[in-house]
């Protein structure tokens, strides 16, 4: 009996830290994803740099606490893999559903200044590319986990 309640609490703990470790890791994305643009302006890149640095850092130490969680790397590439995902498949519908319709969306929440439209007219043609990468690298992690598994 106490065998069992060890692994339901080495269970919780788990699953716990792999939603942490997933907040974490969407934070890192999510970082990232406007980063795209202003990364592609000189002016703007020394000021981008600490951005870019904390969201591989949130990035690493989502995976780090995954393997450290599951103690398999499988586990840890395939969480990897799937998390990345998700923000790939959700940036397909933001690109899919376009700029109009995106800025009526956020109209509803408020009065959209000229910043944040220009920032949609910049940022939704570049998702197609943002999308592509993450669900690439999703592919990749899943695809790296079984390497490990086998």
């Amino acid at each position: 009996m106490k065998q069992i309640s060890q692994k339901v609490g080495e269970q919780v703990v788990f699953q716990i830290i792999k939603y942490v470790a997933a907040a974490v890791y969407f934070a890192g994305l999510a970082s990232l994803t406007p980063l795209i643009p202003l990364l592609l302006t000189p002016t703007e890149l020394l000021q981008a740099r600490q951005i870019v640095i904390t969201a591989f850092g949130f990035v690493i130490v989502a995976f780090l606490l995954t393997l450290w969680a599951s103690k398999n790397m499988k586990i840890a590439f395939r969480a990897l893999g799937y998390m990345t995902l998700f923000p790939g498949l959700l940036t397909v519908i933001t690109a899919y559903i376009g700029e109009r319709r995106m800025l009526e969306y956020l109209s509803h929440f408020g009065e959209i200044t000229p910043y944040i439209q220009e920032w949609i007219h910049q940022y939704v043609p570049t998702a197609w590319i943002i999308a592509g990468i993450y669900i690439i690298l999703g592919v990749f992690f899943i695809w790296l986990g079984e390497k490990f598994g086998k």
